[in-house]
């Protein structure tokens, strides 16, 4: 199972288009984890992808949206003006949560590190 820390927000149906969810530039930092993505990801494996829900200045609620991997392809984001991995799949179950019940949650808690932030990784694969 792999994780998806969507930190900035991205609307990545309105980006690319029906059952996306997600992206990773294919140059600079996220160029290495994308190609290792292209390789590793299998039809039909889980990817969950954490949204966080901003109030001021504060982490709220998080929404975290489970998909079933079916595809990636390059991609260009006009917005960023980049070539990115756009990974596509069908969603299958969607759940909001605090921040303080998600970081204990069995299945989200490997989103978070020993302080209850975002670990910095846009992508985890779980344990």
């Amino acid at each position: 199972m792999y994780r998806f820390n969507n930190c900035h927000k991205r609307d990545h149906v309105y980006l690319y288009g029906r059952d996306a969810f997600f992206d990773l530039e294919t140059t600079g930092p996220q160029a290495e984890v994308a190609d290792r993505l292209a390789r590793d990801l299998s039809a039909a494996e889980t990817c969950i992808v954490a949204t966080p829900k901003i109030r001021g200045d504060v982490t709220s609620d998080i929404t975290f949206d489970s998909y079933q991997f079916s595809r990636s392809e390059v991609r260009r984001d006009r917005e960023r003006n980049v070539d990115c991995h756009v990974y596509f799949g069908k969603d299958s179950k969607t759940e909001t949560l605090s921040r303080a019940h998600a970081k204990r949650h069995p299945i989200y808690k490997n989103f978070f590190n020993v302080k209850g932030h975002f670990k910095r990784p846009s992508v985890l694969r779980a344990k």
